[in-house]
């Protein structure tokens, strides 16, 4: 992930990020497929060669009607010529990333789309953005709105409401609109990328006075108020031993060294394998772990996620956020059955190191 804007103040400069991509009109017979180990790992067009990525491989499938598995029966090369044989005329357009030079995604040329300068000087104007983030391999630039609403959820901490703005560079997918909180006390970022809190904009003129209107208006009341419910229900609600066991196994595919912060998620749910008189809690039958109680709040786990991926990750933010969204999102497993009365933890794992 690289950072554009941090608190509100350039971390690098927008005409460097700007002139960085390069879009091109190219029809499928000008590019030439150059394999590494019978995969393709680059595309040559015209004098230039570049890298390409899954992303590129899956847009331009995508755009044919091809499957991607058809890699496994074809060659690159072969597969390239079978497809400019019923498509040679078709032309698209690339988005090339010079300073990796590589190849992102490629869209029809026929798609509406939003140009990156016009993006750039609408979100950089707004006074309520605060930070500016890329991540090179989705190609999505995430501008984040801080709005002046705060709440308080008791034995917890106040939170205050933001909207999270996705633009896919390269353009191959729709612009999207995420609400976000901040968990004031330790300013943990949540991001709540569930369809019932995102909204997809439809680009209607390459100017953008039409996004600059949407975002300025913006205002998913709604969407904030079910997600404040639902962190509320959290707090409330006992984390069953098969939600601790999901967010130990989120912890062991994103953190590289996990243990301490495993033995902290585990203190905090009152350490269950004593309780249950079990040397691992995977020993207990999958359907009785949803049934069983641990001291952990399913707010506790939440907040974990948050924490660590909020200051503990430069890499995978995404994948621990989303659990915690989706964690969210559905009903708990002892909801309504098993009340929680703890307050919840400023910080979680204090004193422990962060990733490099």
């Amino acid at each position: 992930m690289e950072t554009i804007m941090k608190n509100g103040k350039p971390a690098m400069d927008f005409g460097n990020f700007i002139r960085r991509f390069d879009f091109e009109m190219v029809e499928l017979n000008e590019m030439t497929p150059i394999t590494m180990e019978g995969k393709i790992a680059g595309i040559q067009i015209g004098s230039g060669a570049y890298f390409v990525n899954r992303r590129f491989i899956n847009t331009m499938m995508s755009i044919f009607g091809f499957a991607e598995s058809l890699f496994q029966y074809f060659s690159p090369e072969e597969l390239f010529a079978r497809i400019i044989e019923r498509k040679k005329d078709v032309p698209l357009r690339i988005c090339i990333d010079q300073k990796l030079k590589q190849i992102n995604g490629v869209t029809d040329v026929k798609k509406e789309t939003l140009p990156l300068p016009n993006v750039c000087n609408i979100i950089r104007e707004d006074p309520r953005v605060t930070d500016i983030l890329y991540d090179p391999k989705t190609t999505a630039m995430e501008a984040i709105f801080r709005l002046d609403d705060e709440w308080e959820n008791p034995r917890d901490s106040r939170y205050r409401n933001q909207f999270h703005f996705t633009y896919p560079v390269d353009h191959c997918n729709t612009p999207t609109i995420a609400l976000g909180l901040v968990r004031v006390i330790c300013s943990n970022g949540l991001v709540a990328r569930k369809r019932c809190f995102e909204t997809e904009l439809v680009i209607e003129k390459q100017h953008g006075r039409h996004l600059r209107q949407l975002l300025k208006s913006f205002n998913n009341r709604s969407g904030f108020d079910a997600l404040r419910e639902r962190l509320m229900i959290a707090q409330n609600t006992k984390a069953s031993v098969n939600e601790l066991l999901g967010v130990v196994n989120m912890l062991k595919k994103n953190i590289r060294q996990p243990l301490p912060f495993i033995d902290r998620l585990n203190e905090t749910a009152g350490n269950p394998e004593h309780r249950y008189g079990q040397s691992r809690l995977e020993n207990i039958r999958s359907r009785h772990r949803r049934e069983l109680p641990t001291d952990a709040s399913v707010l506790d786990l939440v907040n974990i996620l948050t924490e660590v991926s909020t200051h503990f990750l430069t890499d995978n933010r995404s994948m621990l956020d989303g659990y915690a969204v989706n964690m969210l999102a559905n009903e708990f497993d002892l909801e309504e059955l098993a009340e929680n009365r703890h307050s919840a933890r400023n910080y979680y794992f204090g004193g422990l190191s962060h990733e490099d």
